[in-house]
């Protein structure tokens, strides 16, 4: 299919800030959205309280990015009770894994 939707194009739509969802996962279609609202967390003026660095530097608990990732985004795409279809279309776990982890030599 010519016109499939690829990673390039899952990762362009992040970067302007539209996701892409489809009404269920084996859906041949995608639509975006592009909520009129955003959640905006700027990371450079963050201000870590005293008493938190401290319990940070302490090193109570372990902390971990991205350990879970792809059963995470699968997770999500499955059906549950009350909700028997997902926005998450079948190929968009691969889509997603390839486009935060391209590899070795991917340009990106």
């Amino acid at each position: 299919m010519d016109d499939a939707f690829t990673v390039d194009d899952l990762i362009a739509c992040y970067a302007r800030g539209v996701f892409p969802m489809a009404d269920a996962r084996a859906d041949d279609s995608i639509f975006l959205i592009d909520p009129e609202r955003r959640g905006v967390l700027p990371l450079d003026g963050v201000h870590i309280p005293r008493r938190l660095a401290r319990t940070i530097r302490a090193n109570p608990y372990e902390v971990r990015i991205d350990t879970a990732f792809d059963a995470v985004v699968e997770a999500c795409a499955e059906s549950r009770p009350g909700r028997l279809e997902t926005w998450i279309k079948q190929s968009h776990p691969a889509a997603v894994r390839t486009a935060v982890r391209p590899g070795p030599g991917a340009q990106r």
